[in-house]
C-alpha cells in the first residue's frame, strides 16, 4: 500500500464527534466526486464516484447517520488498473433535498453552490473537517522517503479550489497553485507544512511515519554531505601532495636532496615516502612531532629553493 493510501485509510476512519463538522466533511467529498442527476419531474438523484472501499463506507455511514438517507453501492473494476471503484447512489426524495442544502451543496433555492459555505469557515474545526474531506476525494500525499514531499489535491470546481486555497493560507500551510488541463492543483512542497496538514487533519499515525523518513533522509543527506567534504578534502590533499612530490623529484634529480638543509631534506623524504598523508599526518611522524604550519614552512620553503637554483 502506497503512503497516500495509508493516510487515506487512517482519516476514512475518523468520524468527528461534531455532526457540523460530519457535514464539512461530507460537503467537500460530495462537492469533489458528487454530481446531481435529473430523473424527470425536476427531482434528481445523488451519485458519487469513489475508489476507496473505506471512504465508501464513510459516505454511506454519514448519510444515513445525518439525514436518514439510504444509499445503494455499485462496485466496478477498472480494466486497465484492475481496481475496484464503488458508486454510491441516493434516489430522489425530500431529505435528500434538505440534507445538500445542510452540507451546503444546494442553496436555499435548491440552485448548486459552488463554493465553501459561510457556516463552515466560520468555525477551525469546521474548515480542517472540509479540508479532510477534500483530501480523501481528490488528493495526493507523495512518499516521504522518495527525494522530495509533495502534497497534493485536485479541483474541477475553481470557486471551490480558491475558497480551499484561503483555509490552507489561514492555516500557514504555504499552498501554491496550478493550472492542470481542466484541473487546478493546489500542492504543498515544504515538508514541515505538510507535516502541519496532516495534524490538522488527524492523521496522527501516519504522521510519525512521515516524521521517521524524515529524520532517516536527514541522517543520509549529512552523511552524504560529510563523506562529499571528506572526498573533496581528500582530492586537494592528493593534488597538493602530487605538486610537492613534483618538486622534490625535480630537486633530487637536479641538485640532489643533499643539496637542502637537514629540516628540509627531512621533510623532503618524509613526503616521498608517505604521500597519502596530509599535513597534519606527515608533521606527526617526526620526533618530536611538527605542527601543520612547521610542515606547511617547510614545504614552501622547497618551493623557494628551486625558484632560487632555476633563477
Amino acid at each position: 500500500m502506497s503512503y497516500s493510501a495509508k493516510v487515506k485509510e487512517e482519516l476514512a476512519r475518523i468520524i468527528s464527534k461534531d455532526k457540523e463538522c460530519q457535514k464539512a466533511e461530507l460537503s467537500a467529498i460530495l462537492h469533489t466526486n458528487g454530481s446531481l442527476r435529473l430523473e424527470g419531474n425536476s427531482n434528481f438523484s445523488l451519485y458519487v464516484n469513489i475508489e476507496n472501499p473505506a471512504l465508501a463506507r464513510k459516505v454511506v455511514k454519514l448519510l444515513e447517520s445525518l439525514f436518514k438517507l439510504k444509499a445503494r453501492i455499485l462496485t466496478k473494476k477498472n480494466q486497465l488498473t484492475k481496481k475496484h471503484a464503488f458508486l454510491i447512489i441516493v434516489d430522489s426524495e425530500p431529505r435528500l433535498y434538505q440534507a445538500l442544502n445542510e452540507i451546503g451543496i444546494l442553496n436555499d433555492e435548491l440552485k448548486i453552490e459552488y463554493g465553501i459555505v459561510g457556516r463552515i469557515k466560520r468555525r477551525e474545526n469546521r474548515m480542517a473537517a472540509f479540508v479532510r474531506g477534500a483530501f480523501l476525494a481528490s488528493g495526493f500525499i507523495g512518499n516521504p522517503r522518495k527525494k522530495q514531499y509533495t502534497l497534493e489535491i485536485y479541483f474541477d470546481n475553481k470557486r471551490l479550489s480558491t475558497d480551499v486555497m484561503e483555509i490552507l493560507k489561514k492555516f500557514a500551510l504555504s499552498p501554491k497553485a496550478i493550472e492542470k488541463k481542466d484541473k487546478t492543483v493546489i500542492y504543498i512542497k515544504a515538508s514541515e507544512k505538510i507535516i502541519e496538514f496532516l495534524i490538522r487533519v488527524g492523521a496522527h499515525r501516519t504522521l510519525f511515519e512521515f516524521q521517521d523518513a524524515k529524520i532517516v533522509k536527514s541522517i543520509k543527506n549529512k552523511v552524504n554531505r560529510v563523506v562529499n567534504c571528506e572526498t573533496a578534502n581528500l582530492k586537494k590533499t592528493v593534488q597538493a601532495a602530487q605538486k610537492q612530490i613534483e618538486v622534490i623529484n625535480y630537486i633530487e634529480n637536479n641538485y640532489g636532496l643533499h643539496a637542502l638543509s637537514t629540516a628540509l631534506e627531512d621533510v623532503a623524504v618524509a613526503r616521498l615516502k608517505y604521500p597519502e598523508y596530509n599535513i597534519k599526518e606527515l608533521g606527526e611522524i617526526f620526533d618530536p612531532v611538527l605542527s601543520k604550519s612547521a610542515i606547511n614552512h617547510r614545504l614552501r620553503r622547497l618551493n623557494k629553493f628551486l625558484k632560487a637554483q632555476i633563477n
